[in-house]
Parts: structure tokens; sequence; C-alpha cells
């Protein structure tokens, strides 16, 4: 650590910002901005893939598990996928950044942490606006 590493002022987790834009809502640009370079994990259906940790091929298909109203839950680590209990056994799932997750998923309606308390809707339409970079201007 340098002399002024500790003025630095450190950026908030992905969570910390979900918590902060369920409140302020001038967070939630920042959400945006950042969702393309973090890391997410969605629920695949069970043997799809290899057991443990694999790397694909970038031609690799994977069918996604969905909620009872179409959308697709997205989660910012494998711990928010227990959060309330609502899910109690083992369940597959892929490593994603969110660059990709988005571009696999686009005209899907995502809902990011859906069992936590901060849960954070993403419509189709700003999936395009993301991935565009129009969502920012």
């Amino acid at each position: 650590m340098g002399l002024f590493d500790m003025f630095k002022k450190k950026e908030p987790t992905f969570e910390a910002l979900l918590k902060k834009s369920a409140f302020e809502p001038a967070y939630r640009i920042d959400i945006y901005a950042r969702i393309l370079s973090e890391k997410f994990f969605v629920l695949t259906e069970e043997g799809m893939f290899p057991q443990g940790s694999f790397i694909t091929n970038g031609n690799t298909k994977a069918q996604v598990r969905t909620l009872n109203n179409g959308s697709v839950p997205v989660f910012t680590s494998t711990d928010r996928i227990f959060d309330r209990g609502i899910i109690k056994t083992e369940v597959c799932f892929l490593e994603l950044e969110g660059k990709d997750l988005l571009k696999m998923l686009i005209g899907k309606t995502l809902i990011i942490n859906p069992y936590s308390d901060f849960a954070k809707e993403i419509l189709p339409s700003e999936i395009e606006q993301i991935l565009d970079g129009s969502i920012l201007t």
C-alpha cells in the first residue's frame, strides 16, 4: 500500500449500489455504468454442463431457468441465490460477465437478486440501451 492509497475513494460494490439505488434513484445510472463489467450468475438446467468449473469455447448454448412470470433471475454472487431460503438445494449455474449475459438475454426481463431485499428489474429496452451505451447519455 502506497503512502496516499489510504486517501483514494474506494468504489462501492455492485450490491451496495443496488441497495443505494433502491432509496436514491441517482445511483441507478451507476448500476447501468457498471453492469457490463460485473460478474453475474444465472441458474441453468441440471446436467447441461460437466460438474465443476470449466471454460466454454464461445459457442456453448445454455438454457437458463426463468421465474413464473418469464423473467430471468440473475445473481451478483452464489450466496444471493439462497437468500430468504427460497432455494434450498444445490443448483446448477453459469458465471458470466455482464456484457455477455445481456447479449445472451436480449429481449428478456432480468431481475437481479430476486430473493434479496434490494432486487433490480432490468427491462428489455434497458438491456438494449446498456449495450449500445445510450442509457448513460
